[in-house]
């Protein structure tokens, strides 16, 4: 069983973040839900709907500001506004928020996304996930810690040996879907598929490899090229992607479906049933 746990702590301080890409878009939506809040998933992702009096400024990496940056436009209105480490990823978590759903969803959204297309980094769809949601109306944060467990008869003294080797003794039970799935339990709104879609999308249709996912790539050839089911995807002509080159992740796009159809397909009228099933 997944362990996990939620911790809260009042604040009263702003947030600030920086981030390679951030989106900030005017929203005339109505404040009367998830208002003021603001969700952050695995570190490298945040999303933030309706924080008005500027609590929180989207930072361009390498800009840092003293002070938080202003989140309302020049006609006083809320604004909307989702950082990630991919472009791909901040527009999925706009295109939540437009749809209506709540920071939290926009998070999950973005880390999916991430899961695509940073796989040296935030595929966490098979790892850990840590999250913040802050809430300015009752001044709360919650973390969450999506953390699975090692196996039961692990050691110390059997790992330290292998602790510089790859293979099985380095992973633990995924915990990063269970994490995501209690984060959208308690504070989404939207159904699973919707906030799966940019996803799902973008793994089947494909995404440009970026410079980084090419580096990292390199300094592991010789792992990838040895693994024919990654050698599939980032090597389907015998040799590395290269920069801007299309690629395809068509196996987790397939399981990011079957997990929405399984939310889908639930029996019951109970949102958290469906999510349970998931």
């Amino acid at each position: 069983m997944v362990q996990r746990s939620w911790w809260k702590q009042p604040s009263k301080q702003p947030f600030t973040w920086e981030s390679s890409h951030a989106a900030v878009e005017p929203s005339n939506q109505s404040a009367t839900f998830s208002r003021r809040t603001l969700a952050v998933v695995g570190g490298a992702i945040a999303a933030l709907q309706l924080l008005p009096d500027g609590v929180l400024g989207a930072v361009d990496a390498g800009q840092r500001r003293d002070s938080p940056a202003s989140l309302q436009d020049s006609a006083g209105n809320h604004v909307q506004a989702v950082a990630s480490a991919h472009q791909l990823a901040t527009d999925a978590g706009i295109e939540i928020l437009e749809a209506g759903g709540t920071a939290a969803d926009a998070a999950v959204a973005v880390a999916t996304v991430l899961s695509v297309v940073e796989p040296w980094f935030s595929s966490a769809l098979g790892g850990d996930t840590w999250g913040l949601y802050y809430d300015a109306v009752a001044q709360e944060v919650t973390s969450l810690d999506g953390v699975g467990p090692t196996g039961s008869l692990a050691s110390i003294e059997d790992y330290e040996p292998r602790a510089e080797m790859p293979g099985a003794h380095q992973a633990i039970v995924p915990g990063a879907w269970d994490g995501w799935m209690r984060w959208l339990d308690r504070y989404g709104r939207l159904d699973l598929g919707v906030v799966l879609a940019p996803a799902i999308r973008t793994a089947r249709v494909g995404f440009p490899a970026s410079h980084h996912l090419v580096f990292w790539l390199m300094e592991h050839e010789e792992a990838v090229l040895g693994l024919p089911a990654a050698a599939a995807i980032y090597a389907p002509e015998g040799a590395m992607v290269e920069i801007d080159e299309i690629v395809f992740q068509t196996a987790m796009a397939n399981t990011f479906e079957s997990l929405s159809t399984a939310y889908a397909m639930t029996d019951s009228d109970s949102r958290s049933d469906r999510i349970q099933a998931a």
